[in-house]
């Protein structure tokens, strides 16, 4: 058989993405990057999605991948939200819909239930998919924003943003077949120079305006999040095709990266006067933590098969 080769830009646009996460965690800035950041991991989600034999296959396998990793980083917080917080606090913590251990992981159980809904999607005729991804997405999208007797109404479990991002899903499956193709021609450097003065004509029009997709708030109207975002996103992938491999292995393990890094923010604070210092040793710690825990312990990683599939 075979052995298929790797796409190294891809794991070069994931790298970029989770150090302008941590670099955002740490207070570094925005420079634009939060609208495109999240919306690219969704949308390479679509450019590698390939449909189960079966929803039991899916939901098993992505709670391997996903859910337990979830449950797994989570403890930690935890155990220390158990011994430091009021009991009312803890309490109101649980019923809280949008409150988890573990802040970054929200995208793991977003990115689980995104798999199911896509899955359904998919079964879908092809005429009438697209129509309804964008009804979905709109829902998503301007959901929170009206309120119920003085509440916003935020649907639990991120389910906000999953409906929210189902096109980026769905757009990266649709062009796969542009998108794996890692040939640097000029034809891809017309491209990513065309895609640099949308992006820097965006910016210069509306401002860095940060979205939040925790929240799944996004002070601009739907057309404009997704133009912006995908702007972002073809812009981040057309120039990874450029930037030397070395960065790939941080993409490839930008999952534990996400799941890690919140933890060494946390401890390493209170020692760093500026957010440079601060993001360089988080980012360092949390690349060196996730190989390790890549490479010898994969039962924290989401490799191991917790339910066998």
């Amino acid at each position: 058989m075979n052995k298929v080769k790797r796409n190294y830009s891809i794991d070069i646009a994931r790298g970029i993405a989770i150090l302008f996460v941590v670099s955002w965690h740490c207070r570094v800035g925005n420079f634009g990057v939060t609208m495109w950041v999240m919306p690219l991991f969704f949308f390479i989600m679509g450019v590698f999605y390939h449909t189960p034999i079966s929803l039991k296959l899916q939901i098993r396998k992505k709670t391997n991948q996903l859910l337990i990793p979830f449950v797994i980083w989570s403890i930690p917080y935890f155990i220390y939200y158990l011994f430091t917080k009021p009991f009312l606090a803890f309490v109101k913590m649980w019923l809280n819909p949008y409150e988890i251990m573990n802040g970054p992981s929200w995208f793991l159980l977003c990115m689980f239930e995104c798999y199911i809904i896509y899955y359904g999607i998919k079964k879908i005729e092809v005429e009438y998919r697209g129509l309804l991804i964008v009804f979905l997405s709109i829902i998503g999208f301007y959901l929170g924003t009206y309120q119920l007797f003085g509440h916003h109404l935020k649907l639990p479990l991120f389910i906000n943003t999953t409906l929210t991002v189902i096109p980026f899903i769905y757009l990266g499956d649709l062009l796969r077949d542009r998108i794996l193709p890692e040939q640097k021609t000029g034809r891809e450097i017309k491209l990513s120079v065309l895609l640099l003065f949308l992006f820097v004509m965006s910016l210069y029009n509306i401002g860095m305006i940060p979205i939040d997709m925790y929240w799944n708030d996004y002070k601009q109207n739907y057309p404009t999040f997704l133009f912006n975002s995908l702007v972002g996103i073809l812009l981040i992938i057309g120039i990874s095709k450029f930037i030397p491999t070395s960065l790939a292995v941080v993409g490839r393990l930008s999952m534990l990266i996400l799941v890690i890094h919140i933890y060494f923010y946390e401890l390493l604070k209170m020692f760093f006067s500026h957010p440079i210092g601060l993001f360089v040793a988080v980012s360092a710690l949390s690349i060196f933590t996730a190989w390790m825990i890549d490479k010898y312990i994969p039962y924290l990683s989401g490799k191991y098969q917790y339910l066998k599939i």
